[in-house]
Formats: C-alpha cells, structure tokens, sequence
C-alpha cells in the first residue's frame, strides 16, 4: 500500500479560498548577479540544479489527488510523470530586460495559476537583465508552504554548497493510491478524527493537570477573541471586487536602518513593529488628505514554526490584529501605538491561544471552524495583511551568481485588494507589495511614502 497523507487543517482552508479571481501561491523574485568571468545562469543549468535537489523536498515531486465523493481532504501522492522541464521555464522576453518588465512579469506570475496535476511550484528564468544579472521567479503554493517553509524551500532547492557533488538521488514514485485505498482511508480518517476527539474529552476529564491547562486556555480566549476576531467597521481604500489583474512594487532599505530605529525606540519594540510603522506611514502618505483620523486594521502573520523544521513541515501560521494609526501625524506615534498593541498580544499569548481554539474547532467542530475561518478572512476583520519573514542572514550564491535581491510577493484576498510581505536579506529589508491595480491606484506612490516613513523614524532615532 503506498503512503498517504491528507491535507492538513490549514492547507484544506488555504486551497479552499483559491477561487476564480485569486490565485494561491506565493512568489519570490531572485536576482542574480555575476562576476564577468563567471559563466550566465541559463536555463538547462537551473533544470540541473534542480533536478538534483528535488529531492531534498519531498513535496516538490508530489501532486494533489481529490478523494473519491468529497470524502476526506485531497492526499499528497508522488507524481509519477514528475518532469523538472515541466517546472522551469524561460519568461517570454526580447532583449535586455529592464526593472519595468521584470516587475510587470511578477505581476503577470502572480497573477497566474499552478496547474492541479503536477506539484505546486514552479520557476521562471528572466534573462538577461542589465549588467550580467538574470532573476528567477520562483512560485510555491501556499496549500504546502507558508513563508518559513518557503524560506526552507529556497534554500533547499537553489543555494550553492561547498563541494556539492551533482548527481541523480535515485528517486523512484510510490504507486499512487486506488479508488478504494482513497475512501477506506478517508472513512478511517474520520473515524480517528472521531475517536481522537472522545480520546480529548476523556483525557480533559480525567486529568488535573488537563483541566489546568484547558482553564488557562479559557481564561485567556476572551481576551484574545476581543482583539483579534471582534470585526471592525472602518472602512478600507484597499476593499473591493478583486480581479484578475495584478501589479508589484516593492520599497528596499539597509536592515540596519530598521535596526536603528528599533533600539531608539527601547522597550522592546521589533524590527517587525517597524515595519508595520513604515506601512501605516507609507499609506498615510499615499491617501494624502483622506488619512485624516483613520486606523485600518491589520492582519499579521504570525510564525508557530520550530527552529530545526525542514522544508516539508507545511502551514504552521496564526495571526494577530493590529490597529495601523495611518491618521496620526508623529512618526514616533506611530511606532509607540503599534509596539503597544504588539506587546499586549505576544504578553497574552494571543496568536498560540488562536492556534488551539481553531485546533479544538477543528476536532470537536469542523463546520464552525470553517465558518470562523471564513470570517476571519473577511474585510471586515481586518483591512490589510502584511507579513515579515526572515531570510537568509549571510551572502548567498546561485550557480556562482551572487543573490543580490530577495523579493517577496504575496496574493490578495478576496475583497482585500492590497498584500504586503517583507522579506529580509544579507542586510537588507524588502517591503513587496501586490495590489489590483483597478482597485489600488498608484502603486509606486505607496512604495514611495513606505520609504519616506523610514526615512522619517530613522530621522528620530538619529
């Protein structure tokens, strides 16, 4: 019998919300630099490279398969027609390509859609561009990779290693699983799901220590529920009918601004409450007059990944909400107001206490953790996600071509028009951002005002 493993929890919700107008994935853009005696990063050595690294990520050989009558979630089977020609592809391109093109075929790529009947990545080889650079635009969905696992993946996939020694790694497909196999599993599944939720209550009733735990827990959800799912009723610029188009644009600065200002600031503030500052100044910025008193309210991703995890572990995310002060004119306000917020949510456990209550949904009631799911993605809940993820902290090469830049984009949402992710590398700090561009009107402008407003705190910490 070959192995099966269904879709997790949050893997089900994330490829459940991939609907006509918005895509699933995530896209990273690489560029890369080479010396002049250093030989091109072309396409047969991309294929290459990664034909002897798939394996290193299981999930990059293993496609989605439904179960039979909705019975279970779809299960990872390996694909047995696996191909890495299928996966990397030359972007159609004529000549030398400029920053302009390259942005509008990110835009282009996120805005497109990975085929079901493969697995769910793939790679773009942009070349060339000016002085000896190419980039690679490298797509993972986010059914099997949140932004850690992405950060895994890369490095698993594409970075260079001393004395690597190129070669086959012997992969042979397991049989992909029958009609049968698929719905004895999905029934068995559900039995287990079942006997696992009687197994909790009888262990929540028959020990201390649980009923302990479970009243922390209790103690700590109203709390949690009042900042993080009550909705709000401001209005959002970035609210409405999504379509298909999409645009990127991206705000990059040295790590060590955003480090200036988060010593200035003492208390505790993060690198991350900056850059949730520069976003509500850099929107400020971009309404202009409109700001006016406004907060918006905003998503943050929030990372429940262990320290040693490889690059297979999937979607281990929760969030917390946070009000961005865009009205208020003090940069250092600013700052102050978003650090506060954060500290109280970290202080309550807010995004650990999330994770179990839709843990427990999930287990004793699936239909309303589904329901809850849905509404936590709503616009009401919130008005803009924006996500930081650590990157690589040392210089980086790819195929002897120097990592010069790591670009994150994100999808929007449904009714979100707006999705900012930054990303650091090698002493820089990228803020992506992804709009509808018939939504979300000048782009460039909001990447702009985000600078401005680093420029402004790094002022105040000066």
């Amino acid at each position: 019998m070959s192995p099966v493993e269904r879709l997790g929890r949050e893997d089900v919700d994330i490829l459940e919300l991939e609907h006509g107008q918005i895509a699933g994935h995530t896209l990273k853009v690489l560029v890369l630099e080479r010396d002049k005696d250093a030989p091109a990063v072309t396409l047969p050595r991309v294929r290459a490279r990664l034909a002897t690294r798939v394996g290193r990520v299981p999930r990059a050989r293993q496609r989605l398969e439904p179960t039979p009558l909705g019975l279970g979630p779809p299960v990872w089977v390996d694909d047995a027609a696996f191909d890495v020609d299928r996966h990397v592809h030359r972007a159609p391109t004529k000549g030398t390509v400029g920053e302009g093109r390259l942005r509008e075929l990110a835009g282009q790529a996120i805005a497109g859609r990975l085929p079901r009947d493969r697995p769910l990545w793939d790679v773009q080889l942009v070349s060339p561009l000016a002085g000896r650079s190419a980039a690679l635009l490298v797509r993972f969905h986010h059914a099997w990779a949140d932004g850690m696992t992405c950060m895994h993946s890369l490095q698993a996939l594409l970075y260079d290693e001393p004395d690597e020694q190129p070669g086959s790694d012997g992969w042979r497909p397991h049989p992909a699983p029958g009609v049968a196999e698929l719905v004895t599993g999905a029934l068995a599944g559900r039995l287990t799901g079942l006997g696992d939720a009687a197994a909790a209550l009888a262990r929540t009733a028959a020990s201390p220590t649980r009923w302990r735990m479970g009243a922390e827990e209790l103690a700590r959800l109203p709390g949690a529920v009042g900042r993080e799912l009550l909705p709000g009723d401001a209005e959002s610029p970035f609210s409405g009918s999504v379509g298909r188009r999409r645009v990127v644009a991206y705000a990059t600065a040295p790590l060590a601004d955003y480090k200036a200002v988060e010593h200035a600031a003492g208390e505790h503030t993060t690198v991350n409450d900056v850059v949730l500052a520069v976003v509500a100044g850099g929107i400020r910025t971009w309404l202009g007059h409109m700001a006016g008193e406004a907060t918006l309210r905003c998503k943050v991703p929030v990372s429940l990944h262990k320290r040693d995890e490889g690059p297979d572990v999937g979607n281990r995310d929760s969030f917390m909400i946070v009000e961005l002060p865009v009205g208020e004119r003090d940069p250092w306000a600013r700052l102050r107001s978003i650090h506060r917020q954060t500290a109280e949510r970290k202080r309550h456990h807010d995004a650990e206490t999330l994770d179990a209550l839709f843990g427990d949904l999930a287990l004793f009631a699936p239909p309303l953790e589904r329901l809850l799911t849905r509404v936590t993605a709503s616009s009401r809940e919130f008005a803009i996600n924006v996500s930081n993820v650590p990157g690589p902290r040392a210089p980086v090469t790819i195929l002897g071509a120097r990592l010069a830049r790591l670009i994150s984009f994100s999808e929007v949402g449904i009714d979100h028009a707006l999705r900012v992710s930054a990303v650091s590398l090698n002493g820089a700090m990228t803020i992506g951002l992804c709009a509808d561009p018939d939504v979300v009107e000048d782009l460039d402008g909001l990447a702009a005002g985000i600078g401005e407003a680093l420029s402004d705190l790094r002022a105040h910490a000066a």
